[in-house]
């Protein structure tokens, strides 16, 4: 799918189709198949390109604090450690 770079910004659509519910859109029951025609019915809301940059910068900002934020708790264990030790001598 393609978008056109006046009406929409790929990073938008790209958020936009990654937290888009397909159920309704999909069949087959071992192997789920998105035709063209389903795909051509998906509705997409596509605000103003300036506001659709603003939602983008939005999200990679809030994404950028998650991942500072998942790294911060990677060191949790260890500084738990040094706090035992330093309790304990």
């Amino acid at each position: 799918m393609r978008s056109l770079q006046t009406l929409t910004s790929n990073q938008f659509l790209k958020h936009y189709l990654d937290r888009f519910d397909f159920t309704e859109y999909v069949n087959g029951s071992t192997r789920l198949k998105l035709t063209q025609s389903a795909m051509a019915a998906i509705p997409v809301l596509l605000p103003p390109l300036a506001e659709q940059w603003r939602i983008v910068a939005k999200i990679n900002a809030l994404m950028a604090r998650v991942n500072a934020a998942r790294e911060r708790l990677t060191q949790v264990p260890t500084l738990l450690e040094r706090l035992r030790l330093e309790s304990s001598g």
